[in-house]
């Protein structure tokens, strides 16, 4: 079959093009800068990807710029803000060193003002309701609290409260400094005074021993940070081809500096994707497509809107790919790499392909006295989840997939490094994304495909069939919604086999539980 060739053949050639040891070199110089949002390293890592990419020859390179301190659609606008230094001392009950800047950049909640300050802690527990500070004066104190980090902030800063010491209740290494933000708008910093530090669950423990036996907890903090105007959000693009019918492959490429597969993992990898796929085409190994392939390196969620608000203007999106997570050690992080689907009624032959293309690109064994392969990795396809860029694209009404490898031990902390990567991993997923993205950009009716997107999507709704429920109900209704919403789709692709999905939705005796 043709286009399953070709698939193949995509594969190993974007295979041969991908460097691992430039893919390391992408993911440890994206890692050294501090990419929070509304920073000056963000702009600068922003910088060093469009300084990278202005040297491939086929495709060509746009970077489009957007205000933080502007409202796009219904995103609020957010503060420009930058973070040098940082340290927290113990100083009562004796005195010594809690955590620093140096050692993890999360130390700092992201947009926290600046400053210094020594005063005692009070415990308030959760710290986000008014009713955790009945009975205590937090004024001119610091707190302890375990709660998300903008609801405390607002609870304890309008009390006057000197600083905040945020900690993760449960997950996660006891020893970790978790990432946590404030991510304050223009008008919210104005009024920002408190220090709000996130400190390890081992720290917090710690002081709240100190508490508990009634001994006075003083600490010192100190906080070389601030807020900036006229912060920028840069969008990176790549694009081969000048169709306006377009499919994204995309990654974010924001968060702490010294972190690393959140998500400089995914920008890393498409950034040596498309240098190998302007390899390729240089050497005429990959022919010109029919649709245009489109790489972005966005901040999340902050940048991909006004981005999609201009894109979608002028062009048509058929699809997305989205690189967040990827190339992890599972066998160290407790990772599982999952295709997340598009919802219904967002189907898309590109899911199927990326699907495909996996089996084809991640490592696998011969069983014992089978002929078929078994991935080595652990892999599974799974419904919608929100939580990335792809969430903007299906709020435009694109289908859009998501790859990402969850759950990770060390997600949203300092201890997310280098030593969690597996690059060979990172280069499979990677070269998995972009021969499906390149063949669907190539063959844009997938003649020889449709039989297998039929199967696809019947393999998912089996899946779904074969679930049990407690809410025969809600199921019913998930399910018929599934069913309808796949036989529309697949009625245009391969409508002499869509009988069997219209009677999937009939069947009620096949609901488990339901009597």
């Amino acid at each position: 079959m043709k286009n399953l060739a070709s698939l193949r053949k995509a594969i190993e050639v974007l295979s041969h093009e991908f460097s691992p040891r430039q893919y390391a070199s992408f993911l440890a110089m994206l890692s050294s800068f501090n990419r929070i949002q509304g920073t000056p390293e963000l702009e600068a890592a922003a910088d060093y990807i469009a300084s990278r990419l202005s040297t491939l020859t086929d495709l060509s390179i746009s970077v489009y710029s957007y205000n933080y301190g502007s409202k796009y659609g219904l995103a609020e606008p957010l503060a420009g803000w930058w973070v040098n230094d940082a340290e927290l001392w113990l100083v009562k009950p004796r005195e010594r060193v809690l955590h620093s800047f140096r050692e993890a950049s999360t130390l700092v909640v992201a947009h926290s003002p600046g400053g210094e300050a020594i005063a005692p802690v009070i415990y308030v527990g959760k710290g986000e309701d008014p009713k955790d500070y009945k009975g205590k004066d937090v004024g001119g104190k610091f707190i302890l609290a375990y709660g998300r980090a903008y609801y405390v902030y607002n609870e304890a800063n309008s009390r006057g409260a000197i600083g905040i010491l945020l900690y993760r209740k449960e997950g996660g290494p006891s020893n970790a400094i978790p990432y946590m933000g404030l991510f304050l708008t223009p008008e919210e910093a104005k009024d920002a005074k408190a220090l709000v530090l996130s400190i390890s669950r081992k720290t917090a423990h710690q002081i709240m021993k100190y508490l508990e036996r009634g001994e006075e907890v003083i600490v010192r903090a100190r906080i070389e940070a601030g807020y900036r105007p006229n912060a920028e959000m840069k969008v990176i693009e790549a694009r081969y081809g000048n169709s306006n019918k377009e499919i994204h492959l995309v990654a974010h490429y924001c968060h702490p500096g010294g972190t690393v597969n959140d998500n400089a993992s995914g920008a890393a990898a498409l950034m040596e994707l498309a240098v190998a796929m302007d390899r390729a085409i240089k050497k005429k190994l990959l022919k010109p497509t029919e649709i245009s392939l489109v790489f972005v390196w966005t901040p999340e969620y902050y940048g991909t809107l006004p981005y999609l608000l201009d894109k979608t203007q002028n062009g048509k999106i058929l699809s997305m790919i989205n690189l967040d997570m990827i190339g992890e050690k599972q066998e160290i992080t407790g990772s599982v790499l999952q295709l997340i689907r598009s919802p219904p009624p967002l189907h898309t032959a590109i899911e199927a392909l990326l699907h495909l293309a996996l089996q084809y690109s991640l490592p696998s064994i011969s069983p014992f006295s089978s002929p078929d392969r078994v991935l080595t990795v652990r892999y599974e396809s799974v419904m919608y989840e929100c939580g990335s860029d792809h969430d903007i694209y299906i709020l435009m009404n694109i289908p859009a997939v998501m790859l990402n490898q969850w759950p990770d031990e060390f997600y949203h902390t300092n201890m997310d490094t280098m030593d969690k990567v597996d690059v060979e991993l990172a280069k499979r997923i990677a070269v998995a994304a972009g021969a499906a993205a390149y063949i669907f950009a190539l063959f844009e009716n997938l003649d020889e495909l449709k039989t297998y997107i039929y199967h696809y999507y019947a393999s998912i709704l089996h899946k779904e069939l074969g679930k049990s429920c407690d809410k025969p109900r809600i199921y019913r209704l998930r399910l018929n919604y599934l069913c309808n919403s796949l036989a529309n789709y697949l009625e245009s692709i391969v409508p002499e086999l869509t009988k069997s999905i219209r009677a999937l939705c009939e069947a009620k005796s096949t609901i488990p539980g339901e009597e």
